[in-house]
This record gives structure tokens, C-alpha cells and sequence, in this order.
């Protein structure tokens, strides 16, 4: 019985040897660098960004025409990818349109206009034309 308890003391003996010299010691290699700012998303992979880079403010973003022009205002709907809010200003006064049959400046919004689009005021088609603005 003693000799078993011996060969096992020299047996644990020999393996916290061999084991502390077998691992190498990373805790002087870490560096732990942390993130000033918790609304950095380029250096904090756990902080998802929480507001667009589109404006908030409503912004000229092209024209309708039908039988003369009119601007084309729009802001991005917050809480929504590729929805907006748009408007125009015919005779001095601010109208919605129509898109797909909703009110564009509703909630929820309608899809984004694209160049080519139609939409529908008082039941006639106004195409869209949109500027080339870079964000």
C-alpha cells in the first residue's frame, strides 16, 4: 500500500514538472488593449451601429416630371433598410405621392425611388429622376 501511495506522489510529481515546463506561460504575451469609445464600431465588434449615415433632415434627392418638373424631397425611414419618406412641392404646396398604392409620407414609409420609377399624383404617373448623390 505504500508503495503504490509513493509511486503515485512520484508519478504527480513528475507530471506538474513536465507540465510546467511543457506549457509555455502566455499571460506576459497578452495584451489586452480596450476600446475608449463604446460607440466605435470599427474597433468594438459588440457595438452594432445605431443610427444611419443618411441624413435626418429631408434633402432634394432628384425630380418627377409629367408634364413639367417638380423636386423630389426624401429622408430614410430610421428603423427600416431601403424605406423612405418622400415629398414634392407643386404650385407652392407640399404634396405626397403615391407608390405601389401607399402614401409616401406615412408611416411605414415606401421602398426607395430609383431613375425610372412612376409615381402617382392625383391618378397620374410623374416619372422619377434621381440625382447622383454620393453619401
Amino acid at each position: 500500500m505504500i508503495l503504490i501511495f509513493l509511486s503515485l506522489i512520484l508519478i504527480l510529481t513528475f507530471l506538474y514538472v513536465y507540465l510546467d515546463r511543457s506549457i509555455p506561460s502566455y499571460e506576459s504575451s497578452l495584451k489586452v488593449s480596450m476600446v475608449e469609445d463604446p460607440h466605435d464600431v470599427l474597433r468594438n465588434p459588440y457595438v452594432p451601429p445605431t443610427r444611419t449615415p443618411y441624413p435626418e433632415e429631408y434633402k432634394q434627392l432628384g425630380y418627377i416630371q409629367y408634364n413639367k418638373r417638380a423636386p423630389l424631397f426624401g429622408k430614410p425611414v430610421n428603423i427600416r433598410r431601403d424605406t423612405w419618406y418622400y415629398y414634392t412641392i407643386l404650385d407652392g404646396i407640399k404634396l405626397p405621392f403615391y407608390v405601389n398604392k401607399r402614401k409616401s409620407t406615412e408611416y411605414p414609409g415606401v421602398s426607395s425611388l430609383s431613375s425610372g420609377d412612376l409615381v402617382y399624383i392625383d391618378h397620374d404617373a410623374w416619372r422619377v429622376e434621381m440625382y447622383d448623390i454620393p453619401w
